[in-house]
């Protein structure tokens, strides 16, 4: 008994290290695609908007690409580059909630801006 007593702060401590590395190791874990994009209507490569809350970790980009007929939408960071060439997106994703990464290469004046929504 008087070893568990004096080795438990040790055993709590180890326990935490093990977790947090697991969560880093879990959040560096990204699949990465690459997408050709297609118009979501004429002219429209991505739809964009923000959210903004009170609480900074709960702050995203979200974006709306078009890929193989079909809608996607991507929460996280999003990267937009003007490009003269044939659009496409860079998605990496984890199984975190709202950390995904899309880098979009689209002609200027082809993302349609929407307004921030949530908590001003």
């Amino acid at each position: 008994m008087k070893f568990i007593k004096k080795h438990m702060p040790d055993a709590i401590v180890i326990l935490i290290v093990v977790v947090v590395v697991s969560v880093l190791v879990k959040k560096s874990e990204y699949h990465e695609s690459r997408y050709d994009l297609e118009e979501i209507r004429s002219g429209t490569y991505a739809r964009y908007y923000q959210t903004v809350s009170t609480v900074p970790a709960h702050n995203y980009d979200v974006v709306e690409i078009c890929v193989d007929d079909n809608i996607r939408t991507y929460k996280g960071y999003v990267s937009i580059t003007y490009t003269s060439k044939y659009p496409y997106a860079v998605v990496m994703q984890n199984s975190l909630v709202n950390d995904d990464e899309v880098y979009l290469y689209v002609p200027k004046g082809t993302v349609e801006y929407g307004e921030s929504v949530g908590v001003k």
